[in-house]
């Protein structure tokens, strides 16, 4: 019976988080949002969120972050918490071995979070599309992994109510089970260390990924020549 109620409390729970995150996305994409900003340390909410996720663990896999440094953003601790907790969550569903690392590395006007993992990776063909509401990089993921497909879309659309953006990098697995190539996806984002002043957007545009996004091909395309 206790099992049965932890089961049944589990469900609910899950259940409840995506009604929150199907509010959440449509409430960014057809709305304007205006995330609540304060001072936050960054390392504190990846620290946070890592702890939270580390029971969640299955089998040979690490999770770690490498954020030391105290860095200091203007952002929506909540939602800045729940970008966490989607990337982190979704590397932990694709990798079944492995690391999955937590990064972060500031700039004069940014600061880029990376959240790296060795799983399965995803098809260059699919890099764009993973951004978008119910998608998961192919049917064959929905299938084995489930899930609805929000976490990334959510994550986007918060990142860029903070006037950031973006990207990945990705190689794909490849060979049969247990033989696989190391694959492997980086997901990162940009996020400003200030507000914009008025009359500026701060805003970083889609183009500054491009060349990000070839690279993740690149290194995919190489990896299948090798395997030739």
């Amino acid at each position: 019976m206790k099992a049965s109620i932890s089961t049944v409390n589990s469900l609910a729970r899950r259940l409840s988080e995506a009604v929150d995150d199907i509010l959440e996305v449509t409430q960014c994409t057809r709305t304007s949002v205006r995330p609540n900003c304060r001072d936050v340390n960054l390392r504190e909410i990846a620290e946070a969120v890592c702890q939270e996720l580390r029971p969640t663990l299955v089998g040979e896999i690490e999770l770690i972050n490498l954020v030391v440094a105290p860095l200091t953003v203007e952002a929506d601790a909540l939602r800045l918490h729940k970008v966490f907790r989607h990337l982190i969550q979704n590397a932990i569903k694709f990798t079944k071995d492995g690391r999955i690392e937590v990064s972060a590395e500031a700039s004069e006007k940014h600061v880029n979070v990376s959240i790296s993992d060795t799983g399965c990776g995803i098809e260059a063909s699919k890099l764009d599309s993973i951004w978008e509401a119910l998608e998961q990089g192919d049917n064959t993921m929905t299938r084995n992994y489930g899930g609805l497909g929000l976490g990334l879309a959510l994550v986007k659309a918060l990142v860029d109510a903070h006037s950031g953006s973006v990207g990945v990098e990705s190689v794909r697995a490849q060979g049969p089970e247990g033989f696989e190539k190391l694959g492997g996806t980086t997901i990162s984002f940009l996020l400003p260390i200030k507000q914009p002043r008025a009359g500026q957007s701060g805003k970083v545009e889609e183009k500054d990924w491009k060349g990000w996004r070839a690279h993740g091909r690149r290194k995919e395309q190489g990896a299948e020549r090798a395997g030739r």
